[in-house]
C-alpha cells in the first residue's frame, strides 16, 4: 500500500535520444529525509529503468547533454557530475541551485539563489553575480557569450560579454521561464504572466488562470508548463491548451513525442496516443 507520509514528485523529464528518457524522482517524508534518484527509461518500454544516481538527499535538478553525462544539482551548492558509474561533486559559492539548463553551444548553466548565474564553459565554472539578491530560475542563451536570465519579483535580465542589463516589465509577478521563439523573440513566463518580445519591444499575452513553471521552443510553438492546469503551447500570439488533464512542470519533445511530468507521473504523448509512467516512493 501507498505511504501517506511519502510524498514522491517526478521533477524533470528530458529525452537524451529518440527513445531514451532521463527522469529525476524524489521521495520525501514527513521529518524531511529524502531520497532521490536519476533514471534512465526506454520510452517504448516503460518498466524497464536504470538508476543512474541514488542519493540520500534531496536533489533539485540536472540537465543531460547525452546519454552517459548529466550534471545534477543538489538543494545546497553542489553539482554532481555523472559519467557512466563514476560520480564527482563539484561545490560552487551560492546557497541554493534552482536549476540547471544546457545551452545548444554546450555551456552549462545553474541558477541560484541571490542573484548568481553559474556557468560551465570550456570545462571551466565561473560565478556570475547580477548584484541583485533575488532568486532565479532560468536561463536561455542567445549567442555565444550572451543569455537571458529570470527570477522572483519580475526579475529579467541579459549578460552579454560580461555586462548585464535589466529589462523592466508592467509586472511584480514571479519569473520562471524562458524560450527563444521562431521569430528570435524572448518568451518570459511565470505566476499568471506571459511577455514576448526584445530590446525595448514587449507585449504582454493574455493567459489561462495557470503559473507557467517551463517553456520550450518546438518549431513555430512554444510549450508551455502549467503546473496542475496542465500542459499549453504558445502559437500566432495566443496560448491554447494542449492537454488539460496532465500535471506540467516540466516538458520535452524529440520528433513527433512530447513529455512532461508532475506529482509521481511521467505523461508521454505520441503519434496521437497518451501513456504514463508512473512511480513509487523510492523510501
Amino acid at each position: 500500500m501507498p505511504n501517506s507520509s511519502v510524498t514522491t514528485t517526478v521533477i524533470r523529464v528530458d529525452f537524451v535520444s529518440d527513445e531514451l528518457l532521463h527522469v529525476l524522482v524524489c521521495s520525501n517524508d514527513i521529518r524531511e529525509n529524502y531520497v532521490s534518484e536519476l533514471r534512465r527509461i526506454d520510452r517504448t518500454n516503460r518498466r524497464a529503468s536504470d538508476i543512474l544516481l541514488h542519493r540520500k538527499e534531496w536533489l533539485t535538478n540536472f540537465y543531460s547533454p547525452d546519454s552517459q553525462t548529466s550534471y545534477v544539482s543538489r538543494w545546497d551548492n553542489t553539482i554532481y557530475l555523472v559519467r557512466g558509474s563514476a560520480t564527482d561533486a563539484v561545490k560552487r559559492p551560492c546557497e541554493a541551485i534552482t536549476r540547471m539548463i544546457g545551452a545548444p553551444d554546450g555551456r552549462v548553466f545553474a541558477t541560484c539563489y541571490e542573484g548568481l548565474v553559474q556557468m560551465l564553459e570550456a570545462d571551466a565554472w565561473r560565478s556570475l553575480d547580477m548584484k541583485r539578491n533575488v532568486d532565479l530560475f532560468h536561463v536561455v542563451a542567445d549567442g555565444p557569450n550572451a543569455f537571458f536570465v529570470c527570477g522572483a519579483e519580475a526579475t529579467l535580465a541579459r549578460w552579454q560579454d560580461g555586462h548585464w542589463s535589466f529589462i523592466d516589465l508592467p509586472t511584480s509577478a514571479d519569473f520562471f521561464a524562458l524560450a527563444v521563439c521562431a521569430d528570435g523573440d524572448i518568451v518570459v513566463c511565470g505566476d499568471h504572466v506571459l511577455f514576448k518580445g526584445r530590446a525595448e519591444e514587449w507585449v504582454s499575452i493574455d493567459t489561462p488562470d495557470a503559473t507557467f513553471h517551463h517553456a520550450l521552443r518546438v518549431g513555430e510553438k512554444v510549450y508551455l508548463s502549467g503546473g496542475e492546469k496542465g500542459l499549453f503551447y504558445l502559437e500566432h500570439g495566443e496560448v491554447r491548451p494542449f492537454d488539460t488533464d496532465v500535471y506540467a512542470y516540466h516538458c520535452d519533445a524529440r520528433g513527433e513525442s512530447i513529455v512532461c511530468c508532475g506529482a509521481n507521473v511521467v505523461h508521454v504523448f505520441h503519434q496521437g496516443q497518451k501513456h504514463e509512467i508512473a512511480f513509487d516512493d523510492l523510501f
